[in-house]
């Protein structure tokens, strides 16, 4: 299991390094490092950009690259029976956001 921490340092370390093999010069690739506050912040937005976009519109679909893609969807309300003491409960009917994993990402 990858912890935030470790996930937003790979994410650096991945981005620096694409970055330095886009750079043109020597000089360019040595100035180039991503640190890890630009990557929080840049997942906080994306997160954000999501959850925004799909409470605004439920129909609303975020694709993901290859990995797949964000939908929002209606969940009906629920009722049932508490096999421990036999209560009914209720839970109430709520949209939800949900990911779909794409077909290029299933095969790993």
């Amino acid at each position: 299991t990858m912890l935030k921490d470790e996930l937003l340092k790979n994410v650096a370390e991945l981005t620096t390094d694409i970055l330095v093999e886009q750079a043109e010069t020597e000089e360019a690739k040595a100035k180039v490092k991503v640190p890890r506050k630009l990557v929080a912040a840049v997942l906080e937005a994306f997160e954000g950009v999501i959850v925004d976009s799909i409470s605004a519109d439920i129909t609303d679909t975020v694709t993901f690259g290859k990995l797949g893609k964000f939908i929002g969807k209606e969940v009906p309300e629920k009722h049932g029976v508490t096999a421990l003491n036999g209560k009914e409960w209720v839970k109430p009917a709520h949209r939800e956001i949900s990911f779909r994993v794409g077909s290029a990402a299933k095969n790993i």
